[in-house]
């Protein structure tokens, strides 16, 4: 069986073969009570930016719960090429469903649209994307990344459209998608 993966923010670039690292409350929470882990258990950590490492874990307790590297961290590359999903906001439990499946697709990046007819509209740093944003740490740690998926606040589709263009002005495949003029 595969070892249980834990997601670190904070996960060092290197040493701390002689220091413990705390887990965040939710991560210990989840070792502790749900899968009632034990010391000496092999574990993976990941930061959400690529950052991964083997561990093991050498204290659980009512406090929390601590691991120590076995492994140097190593870093892997972005996923190539960077996939953005820009799409309307999708009602009820289907913007979770969404959130977990572009995770697991390999998708880069979610970027929500606040279209003219939406009837979703969630507000900037609302419950709803910190939900999102948990959501897709669950799905990395099921699914094996180690980058998250990022997740924007709503954008309307003028500005969505714009930003495309900054970024794909000199390629003329991206112009042609745009309706736009390519020379």
């Amino acid at each position: 069986m595969d070892p249980y993966r834990f997601y670190l923010p904070d996960l060092p670039a290197k040493g701390y073969y002689d220091q413990e690292i705390p887990f965040p409350e939710t991560e210990a929470h989840h070792a502790r009570s749900v899968l009632r882990l034990q010391p000496d258990e092999p574990i993976l950590l990941f930061n959400g930016t690529g950052r991964r490492a083997s561990g093991l874990l050498t204290r659980v307790d009512k406090k929390g719960v601590w691991a120590k590297l076995v492994d140097p961290p190593t870093q892997d590359p972005p996923l190539s090429p960077a996939l953005v999903l820009a799409t309307a906001l999708p009602k009820g439990e289907r913007a979770e469903w969404l959130v977990e499946q572009a995770s697991q697709l390999g998708v880069a990046a979610l970027q929500f649209l606040d279209c003219q007819r939406s009837v979703v509209k969630p507000r900037e740093g609302g419950q709803k994307i910190e939900k999102w944003k948990r959501l897709a740490v669950e799905s990395a740690k099921q699914c094996g990344r180690t980058h998250l998926l990022e997740i924007h606040d709503a954008l309307e589709l003028s500005r969505l459209r714009s930003a495309v263009y900054l970024l794909g002005k000199d390629r003329p495949e991206i112009l042609r998608l745009l309706g736009q003029n390519a020379s």
